[in-house]
């Protein structure tokens, strides 16, 4: 597995160092050197989730999507440092011009005038297409299930609470008294 891919990323280095002097090529979104190792990793995961191997780990597959998602970082934070940036307005230019800038527009100009907001930006929107998705948790009634069934189930028969059971939901319940603890079956 491994070693077709280090094949591949080191054909891939080996080409952009042919051009290493085309900084526009090196940068290409689609055919530069960030891309082009990214989309190895995506074949590299797809021909393992295929099922073609079954000797790899969930581990070395996160590691793989973790190194694609690297790559794409890369491409979006180089090509801005790399090139020379285009000339916008200072926020106190605009301000002075017209002092009922819209909000927006004076957000953007601060955004353009300065890098490290602009790669923070970049950054956030990186988290947001790579992280996962929320998990939230299961909506309950508050109760352990099976200390409720046993409470249910003694006032039906007129029993007493089973021995073990707390009989309030306190937190600090198991520190006072016999130390008896919810039961979580």
């Amino acid at each position: 597995m491994s070693e077709s891919l280090y094949a591949s990323c080191a054909q891939v280095l080996t080409l952009c160092q042919g051009i290493k002097d085309d900084l526009p090529a090196l940068l290409d979104p689609v055919s530069g050197f960030a891309p082009r190792v990214r989309q190895l990793c995506r074949d590299q995961i797809e021909e393992l989730e295929s099922g073609a191997t079954s000797d790899v780990s969930q581990v070395e597959l996160e590691a793989l999507r973790m190194e694609a998602n690297t790559w794409g970082l890369l491409q979006a934070l180089i090509p801005p440092r790399k090139t020379e940036p285009e000339h916008h307005l200072n926020p106190c230019t605009i301000l002075k011009e017209n002092s009922f800038m819209p909000t927006l527009t004076l957000a953007q100009a601060i955004m353009h005038a300065s890098p490290l907001l602009s790669e923070l930006v970049i950054v956030r929107e990186w988290l947001h297409e790579t992280a996962s998705s929320l998990q939230y948790p299961e909506a309950t009634t508050g109760y352990w299930k099976f200390t409720k069934h046993n409470v249910m189930q003694a006032l039906r028969t007129g029993h007493g609470i089973r021995e073990g059971l707390v009989t309030e939901f306190d937190p600090d319940s198991v520190n006072r008294g016999d130390g008896k603890s919810l039961g979580c079956g």
